[in-house]
């Protein structure tokens, strides 16, 4: 097998089944030997912003000479990076090795007709990795809800994290808040901690439910920990953290965003959990830098200096809110192109109207190469009076061609739409 053919393996299992179950999960790691019972994991899951989450609980980690896993989707730049060890994708050989140890299973369980999904497939070859090659910590982010996510066959997690509750995967999760908050509030395990962001009181009743059943220590935003004097600077979100054992810790994270505030408080409150369960003893000056320091892509990511273009992955409308405060804060004074591609499963009408009501904003929406799923197209755009350009980059040349030095062109709407359109810059 070489690396195109294991990625063909992968991509070609089903996305989704009839009916959401762990049985067949659990039943794929069996055959696998177990490789979940090995290693030290955080669960991460979240409407929004749990992977930025991960990536700033990585480096914090890191920052104390561990060694930290990732486990993270979608991919933004290759597959590879899905699974990561201090930050650096595994390599095409060893995309190569698991697919083939996962391989004869999958077959095994396809003529038993309780074959594995794609999801479940990547899942479980991060498993038997970090099983083969052991580190300090994994950060696991849960791919849809928490329940039935084939991440949750993790029994005795170091932390869990529900970073945000909002309206997303509907079908899926439901159509309420308590609905999608269940779900999510799945992953809670017995006398495990959890670390809750900022989540709406409904939300906030039954992941506090959950937890009391789990006898799982509950630590949730602006009761057990917060943040105070948040301002905007050239290299990010400064901030203050507090909780017992930091009265008043100031930092600054590179992630941009006003979003990227709550986001902080909820990694600062993971990575003091891991540091006692790794009994160390932190320094300030360690957690400033580890913060100062963080990349993610595709989050309000800068890839050209003037015109300023900046790429985000806002999928649903409680990102987009968030992205549009974050717009009207940073770049007030200057108009704003923003050049959409929208999932048509998505709730696209909120989300266009969301920042076509911001005035200094100009909303295009457009269209990329192989999406996993339909976008919307010319007539949506038409009945929302915003502009449609078939091709992206079609819709870039046209803004570019009128833009002034100091507007802002911005790529939302999907991290796949930002993952097709990143190559594009980097070259």
């Amino acid at each position: 097998m070489n690396y195109d053919e294991a990625l063909a393996l992968i991509h070609g299992r089903p996305r989704l089944k009839k009916k959401p179950t762990l049985r067949r999960m659990r039943r794929f790691l069996a055959l696998l030997g177990n490789p979940q019972e090995h290693g030290q994991f955080v669960h991460v899951t979240g409407t929004n912003g749990k992977g930025s989450v991960v990536a700033m609980l990585r480096d914090l980690l890191v920052g104390q000479g561990l060694t930290v896993g990732t486990f993270t989707s979608p991919y933004i730049v290759k597959f590879n990076e899905r699974i990561a060890v201090n930050g650096q994708m595994i390599s095409d050989d060893e995309v190569v090795s698991l697919a083939t140890k996962v391989e004869p299973i999958i077959r095994q369980m396809d003529a038993a007709g309780e074959g594995p999904t794609e999801f479940e497939v990547v899942t479980a070859m991060m498993f038997c990795f970090f099983a083969t090659h052991p580190v300090d910590f994994v950060i696991c982010e849960v791919g849809i809800g928490g329940t039935y996510d084939s991440t949750n066959v993790l029994a005795h997690p170091v932390a869990s994290a529900i970073v945000t509750v909002a309206y997303d995967h509907m079908k899926l999760l439901g159509n309420s808040i308590e609905a999608i908050a269940t779900q999510k509030a799945g992953i809670i395990k017995p006398h495990c901690p959890v670390v809750v962001g900022q989540v709406p009181d409904e939300a906030r009743t039954v992941i506090r439910q959950q937890a009391n059943q789990q006898q799982a220590p509950l630590a949730v935003y602006d009761e057990d920990f917060s943040v105070t004097d948040h301002r905007q600077t050239s290299t990010g979100e400064r901030l203050t953290y507090h909780d017992e054992n930091w009265p008043a810790l100031t930092v600054t994270t590179a992630l941009k965003g006003q979003y990227q505030v709550i986001n902080t408080a909820v990694a600062l409150r993971l990575f003091e959990v891991c540091c006692k369960q790794a009994q160390i003893t932190t320094q300030p000056g360690e957690i400033a830098h580890a913060l100062a320091n963080v990349r993610w892509p595709g989050r309000l990511e800068r890839v050209v200096d003037e015109p300023l273009v900046l790429l985000d992955g806002a999928h649903n409308p409680a990102a987009i809110a968030g992205l549009g405060d974050t717009l009207k804060q940073r770049y007030r004074g200057r108009e704003i192109n923003v050049i959409m591609a929208v999932l048509a499963d998505k709730d696209a009408a909120t989300m266009v109207r969301q920042l076509s009501q911001i005035k200094n904003v100009r909303v295009t929406l457009t269209g990329f190469e192989q999406p996993p799923r339909p976008l919307v197209g010319e007539e949506f755009a038409q009945e929302l009076g915003v502009e449609y350009v078939a091709d992206w980059r079609n819709a870039f040349m046209k803004v570019v061609q009128s833009a002034a030095a100091d507007d802002v062109i911005l790529f939302a709407g999907s991290l796949y739409f930002v993952a097709a359109v990143r190559p594009f810059f980097e070259k």
